[in-house]
This record gives C-alpha cells, structure tokens and sequence, in this order.
C-alpha cells in the first residue's frame, strides 16, 4: 500500500515530507503520482530549491488545501440550508432561477487578481528574497495558484516606487548614462509626466 506521504529532497540533501493530497497542488508531483509505480514514489523524490524555500511552498500547499476543504463545506451547508427553506418547485421552473451572487470565482477567473485574506498571512511573512525563491520553485513545481498569488505580491510591494526603487528591489544595474535617462524623459514625459521625476538630476 503506497505511503499517503511523498518524500521531497532539497538541494543540499535534506528531506521532508509532503500529504500526497497537498502533492496534488503540484501539477508536476501530480504527473508524477499517476505515471510512476507507488513503489518509486516512496524514494525521495529531488527538488531545485533549497529547504528552506520547499518548507514555505509545502506550507503554501497545505493552506491550500485547507482552505478548499473549507470552502466545499461552507458551499454544502449554503446548499443544504437553502434547500431545507425552499418550498417544493416545480422542476423546469426552479431551472430558470439563478444566483444573485453568481456562481463561485476562481481567481483564474478575474481580470485582475486579488490575493484573498486566507493568503495573505502566508505573504506577509515572506521577504523579498524568499518570494523570488518561492516564485521559482512554484514555477518549476507547477504550482499555478501560488505562482499567481506570488508574482502579485511583488506587484503590490513596487507599486508606487520610482525607477530607482524598483531597481534596487530587482537588484538591476542601471546602465543608462545621464544624457541616455534625459532623452527617455523627454520622450516619455507625455504619457506620465507626474511618473518620471526620478529621472531628473
């Protein structure tokens, strides 16, 4: 009988373990548990992240999972609760009816994505380095929510900054001479001219 727990190696050689249905929050280890024997599966499977970083994104991938258990329970006792208020309808007319809510989003589903309050704890312990780890170790597990979630928590930390600012958070070298900077100033000015002070000398 297979182990309900999937054995991860860090880089440096060290192991930890992660519940085969928090796993399923990884397309890769998803792929993984369905084309391999359950006996390869129990050999430690290596990842490209240091512990640290796979300790954050195993965390990330339990809260997950929890809070989509929530959310299927909350969904079952809204259904249930309504059902027992409703009186009997007839069947075809009952079909016509629609949510006034609109059915459950996914944050796939927005325009614009916006980090929920179940995950911003998760964000608000991490630095900058340890997003950027996060980020790429999503990015090579296939971890599509987290990596969403990751890359508009590095959007929400630079809004607002100047070009040199985000420079230093990207940790980018300017290689633009004074007169190089001037001339996309001037150039640019038009579009947002309240943007572009950081230019000036």
């Amino acid at each position: 009988m297979a182990s309900t727990y999937l054995t991860l190696q860090a880089e440096d050689g060290q192991c930890l373990t992660i519940s085969r249905e928090a796993a399923k929050k990884s397309q890769l280890f998803t792929d993984l548990m369905e084309d391999l024997a359950e006996e390869e599966t129990e050999l430690p499977i290596p990842i490209q992240a240091d512990k640290e970083t796979l300790e954050k994104v195993v965390q990330w991938c339990q809260i997950q999972v929890q809070h989509e258990d929530e959310e299927a329970k909350r969904t079952a006792k809204e259904a249930n609760e309504e059902a027992n208020d409703k009186d009997v309808v007839d069947a075809s007319a009952s079909s016509t009816d629609s949510d006034p809510d609109g059915p459950y989003v996914t944050p796939a589903d927005h325009a614009i994505t916006v980090i929920p309050s179940w995950a911003k704890g998760f964000f608000a312990e991490l630095s900058r380095d340890e997003t950027f780890a996060v980020i790429t170790a999503a990015n090579f597990l296939d971890i599509p929510l987290l990596l969403e979630y990751s890359a508009k928590h590095i959007a929400n930390n630079i809004k607002g900054m100047s070009t040199e600012q985000m420079r230093e958070f990207f940790n980018i070298e300017n290689d633009f001479s004074p007169e190089e900077e001037e001339r996309i100033r001037r150039e640019c000015e038009w579009a947002m001219p309240d943007k572009y002070d950081d230019f000036k000398h």
